[in-house]
């Protein structure tokens, strides 16, 4: 069964993340923190992992140091970043490392979807 990380530390974005996927063929895991998210990435192979940037506070970058622990183990799964405080660098950045999707908050879901679909996950 193909699986979902979804990493944020609010739990509001969590349940709309469970929320969107729940009809499709994929199993959703979420986590609040960068800590679970490496032991949830050494336990399952996912097709995709979602992960906001900022999980501690505005100036950390939790979310790019998730993207490289995934790309050493399993480097055929897409990682999507988000963030509510982005900018153009850090975009680049992101771009230039090999993210599939970089998203600033808040997002477009009916966008968000067809990327994932594009994955060969269903959504209904």
């Amino acid at each position: 069964m193909k699986k979902i990380l979804v990493v944020d530390d609010e739990p509001a974005i969590l349940f709309m993340f469970k929320h969107l996927f729940r009809k499709s063929d994929a199993d959703v895991i979420t986590c609040e923190g960068i800590e679970r998210a490496k032991e949830e990435i050494d336990k399952y192979n996912f097709t995709l992992v979602i992960s906001d940037i900022r999980l501690t506070c505005i100036e950390s970058r939790e979310g790019l140091e998730i993207f490289d622990y995934v790309r050493k183990l399993s480097p055929e799964t897409a990682v999507i970043l988000m963030t509510a405080f982005g900018s153009e660098h850090e975009k680049e950045e992101a771009y230039q490392k090999g993210v599939f999707h970089y998203y600033e908050k808040p997002l477009d879901v009916h966008h968000l979807v067809t990327k994932v679909r594009s994955l060969g996950i269903t959504i209904q």
